[in-house]
């Protein structure tokens, strides 16, 4: 039986992703022990975009790097084999509760709005020794106000 849900406004889908239920070694695990779902497939987006009435900041990484870039602010493994595209994950990024979505060719990170100027400074510093650099409209619009 399939589902059609469609979420309202900036809401997300996700369908989590079932862990193997045996250990390399060949050791069942029980319900009990399990660890609730860290990630999950992209079912359905809705049709709003995120701004700053909905509470959070969206920051991307993109480009060769961008996963060096993340691997020095989170613990979270974002490797292909582990989170292919369409795919979102829940966890801690430069220490701040955030969720993070792999759009294929950038990685995008929502946190709480009061919070993103704070995310946006900490991103540059993790990727200053790589050379990382600004891109985007607000960043070209204040380039040209500035020029």
């Amino acid at each position: 039986m399939s589902l059609n849900l469609r979420p309202l406004a900036d809401r997300v889908v996700v369908k989590p992703v079932e862990r193997d239920e045996m250990t390399k070694s060949g050791i069942v695990l029980p319900d009990t022990i399990k660890e609730k779902p860290q990630e999950g497939e992209v079912i359905s987006i809705g049709p709003g975009a995120i701004d700053a009435t909905c509470g959070l900041a969206a920051v991307g990484l993109g480009g060769e790097r961008r996963r060096d870039v993340f691997n020095r602010s989170s613990g979270l493994d974002v490797r292909d084999s582990r989170f292919g595209p369409n795919r979102c994950m829940a966890g801690s990024v430069m220490r701040l509760p955030a969720l993070v979505l792999n759009r294929g060719d950038d990685l995008v990170m929502l946190v709480a709005w009061e919070m993103g100027e704070y995310f946006w400074d900490a991103i540059l510093d993790a990727g200053e020794t790589i050379g990382i650099a600004r891109a985007g409209v607000v960043v070209r619009a204040a380039q040209e106000v500035t020029a």
